[in-house]
């Protein structure tokens, strides 16, 4: 089964690749924050039925960009190139989280409040959770 603290992580592991020297905030972020940074969190989730044994699942993951303060002009790393960069990961339309590839349904983002931000949206099926105490358990087996 995925979870959405797999996504998250797994998206923390491929910019983290791409951006070494940046720090990583999930879901929330301190008063006084030292770019360049990114803050990751859950924006929504859903689960619908498909079957007996499997959910569809729907996940939205947020990711905001707090650039520097002050940067340093030809550094390759303006908001836009970030930006660009962060929506390159998910553009090939999936997202590989342990041994599943998720689908990437949608890609938003923009602008907003001086930084940039990305919406990506995941669509996948899961397996439905196992109720094991709902089974009970053969108490002895008998071969003859």
């Amino acid at each position: 089964m995925i979870n959405v603290e797999r996504i998250i992580e797994n998206i923390v592991q491929v910019l983290s690749q791409k951006y070494p020297a940046f720090s990583f905030y999930l879901h929330s972020i301190p008063e006084n924050i030292s770019g360049p940074s990114f803050n990751i969190y859950l924006d929504t989730d859903r689960s619908e039925d498909n079957n007996r044994f499997q959910t569809n699942e729907i996940t939205s993951i947020g990711i905001v960009y707090y650039s520097p303060a002050q940067e340093q002009p030809g550094d390759g790393l303006s908001p836009i190139s970030v930006y660009s960069g962060m929506k390159n990961i998910f553009r090939k339309g999936y997202f590989v989280v342990d041994d599943r590839t998720l689908k990437v349904a949608l890609i938003r983002g923009g602008k907003q409040n001086n930084t940039i931000y990305l919406i990506v949206k995941f669509v996948y099926s899961d397996d439905r959770p196992c109720n094991e105490e709902a089974n009970e358990l053969i108490g002895e087996v008998n071969i003859k």
